[in-house]
């Protein structure tokens, strides 16, 4: 029944390991704040060129769900509601980027802060209209001169500043939406594009014109956009696999589903709620971007005043991405998430969970970022109690340029309690094995062989070989199915009582642990119901041995005569 158990856990945990790339170097770097008027010294980390997620598949190593840096995919939801900018102030943070054209107040570089008037708003709340506002550059190095007299569109992400004195401004510097992140062809696009530009007559019937215009859509679509995760299972999210995220409606996807591809997906319940969608309805994803650069959960992220772009809304061509992807998926469940510890097992604003293989087509003319094995974005499977030789076999056949977490949801702390408790339900089967041999041989001796003188008794009477093995058997094997029935009725009951005291009273120490676990509620989770099979296959094994033994013991006494059975007794 131990044995049955701990097959069960493999049905309640699961170990998931995460990976990371371990940057090349780090260098020291030194820039111009801005807003201190001041150089600062600042770290950067190079995790360039990225070490593929293929390098995990050694031989040496068994997955049960293969290595797999994950992206998201944006799809655009036009005519739905989305719930981003109801948890934002709408000035400041509830859209945060513009594309504006304006006149500085004073000829200025943007190396520091200064002055600038809204002169149009191509992007953007009206409210900003004619505002003068703060503007700064990032680019120390950019001592580009700005005009009075002429007129630049920008692209700026609102923000604040600190000011001499102490206090806090509204300011606002490039954006890097402006900027082309595409990853394509196996390599990241250099593209040149500035985050201003000089506004001229005819500016947008121009090349550059119409690139401005492009961002503008582009902005738009991204208010408009909500995050698809692509998933091997559900339990691949961390958010889900760590409990900070539970299906509230409806089911979870099947492991079949999973495997298929099927057209089907989780949606989040505040979405759903806001939209009027219930389970069972169909959601069209119209997906144009893959970002492979982050997760969702940094720029779709429910609690975080901090969202801003870390990558680029056009392409290399300096065009919006086209959507690559439009299925329909139908609703088979709704979640709801809170806050995690960190955006690893936290979940995205609006996010819907869909199987990773129902994506059949393309998207490498729609990569929008690409960047290493961070962050949670690369996961995996492997069996339950197999972290340290995966570590072992790594250390041997790896490389060092990646390091690992492993969640398990506990399993850690129940696998040795578990072991010790096969342990002794072996030693106890085969000493009670031993002891029921001896048992049923000894009660078989005094209840069937001490009968010889009543078997012959009987055989003088006229009574067949026959009924006296039915007569001898009959009692004893009422009495041994009584015994047997009792026995495994206190047997499953003291079994319950052991587990449930042995998950309750068990102490474990993490403190060397590279295990990440729910120690509060890891035994909630352990199995604790019995096999009505092994409980009736066990009484039904032992009464077929007991009657075999006894029918052998009765049949010794029978086979003789009458007048054989009398001479022996004589002669004793």
């Amino acid at each position: 029944m131990v044995k049955s158990g701990s097959q069960k856990l493999d049905e309640v945990f699961t170990t998931i390991g995460v990976a990371s790339q371990v940057p090349w170097d780090t260098k020291r770097m030194e820039y111009y704040n801005a807003y201190f008027k001041k150089n600062e010294i600042y770290y950067e980390e190079n995790y360039r060129p990225e070490i593929s997620d293929s390098s995990l598949l050694i031989d040496e190593i068994e997955y049960i769900q293969t290595p797999w840096q994950r992206p998201y995919y944006g799809a655009h939801m036009k005519d739905y509601v989305l719930t981003r900018l109801e948890s934002r102030n709408v000035d400041l943070d509830g859209l945060r980027d513009l594309i504006v054209e304006v006149t500085p107040v004073e000829d200025c570089t943007l190396v520091d802060m200064h002055l600038m008037k809204i002169e149009k708003i191509i992007f953007g709340y009206d409210s900003y209209s004619n505002m003068e506002i703060e503007v700064v550059g990032n680019d120390p190095e950019d001592t580009t001169m700005f005009y009075k007299d002429k007129k630049y569109i920008m692209c700026l992400m609102a923000t604040l500043a600190p000011k001499e004195d102490g206090t806090l401004t509204d300011a606002f510097t490039p954006t890097m939406a402006a900027a082309t992140t595409q990853y394509y062809n196996g390599q990241h696009v250099e593209a040149e594009f500035e985050f201003y530009d000089e506004v001229t007559e005819g500016f947008y019937e121009r090349e550059e014109g119409r690139r401005w215009l492009e961002l503008k859509d582009a902005l738009q679509r991204q208010l408009e956009t909500i995050p698809v995760l692509p998933a091997d299972s559900t339990d691949s999210l961390l958010a889900f696999h760590k409990g900070k995220a539970y299906i509230e409606e409806g089911t979870d996807l099947s492991v079949e589903e999973y495997e298929s591809g099927k057209k089907v997906c989780l949606v989040s319940q505040a979405f759903a709620r806001y939209n009027n969608l219930a389970i069972g309805d169909e959601l069209e994803l119209p997906l144009y971007y893959a970002n492979y650069g982050t997760i969702p959960q940094k720029f779709f992220y429910t609690n975080s005043d901090n969202w801003y772009y870390d990558f680029g809304l056009l392409n290399k061509d300096s065009k919006a991405y086209p959507v690559f992807s439009q299925e329909k998926y139908r609703i088979k469940g709704l979640y709801t998430a809170v806050s995690g510890e960190s955006w690893e097992d936290s979940m995205p604003m609006n996010g819907v969970v869909i199987p990773a293989k129902s994506v059949t087509a393309k998207d490498e003319d729609n990569i929008i970022d690409y960047g290493p094995m961070l962050e949670g974005n690369t996961t995996f499977q492997i069996q339950n109690g197999t972290v340290e030789e995966f570590m072992q076999n790594w250390q041997a056949h790896g490389n060092d340029q990646l390091e690992f977490e492993f969640y398990d949801k506990g399993y850690s702390l129940v696998e040795g309690s578990l072991k010790r408790m096969e342990k002794m339900a072996v030693i106890f089967s085969v000493v009670g094995l031993i002891m029921m041999v001896s048992l049923v041989f000894f009660f078989c001796n005094i209840f069937i062989t001490k009968q010889r003188e009543r078997a012959m008794i009987e055989r003088l009477l006229g009574v067949s070989k026959k009924g006296v093995m039915i007569s001898l058997l009959t009692g004893f094997l009422l009495f041994s199915a009584v015994s047997v029935g009792i026995g495994t009725g206190l047997g499953t009951a003291l079994t319950g009582v052991f587990q449930e005291e042995t998950r309750t009273e068990a102490m474990f120490d993490l403190t060397y642990s590279n295990i990440n676990v729910d120690e509060a509620n890891v035994y909630e989770q352990i199995p604790l119901t019995v096999d009505v099979r092994e409980v009736l296959a066990v009484p039904i094994v032992t009464l077929l041995f007991i009657a075999v033994v006894a029918a052998i013991f009765a049949r010794r006494i029978v086979r003789d005569s009458p007048l054989e059975m009398l001479g022996r007794r004589e002669d004793l």
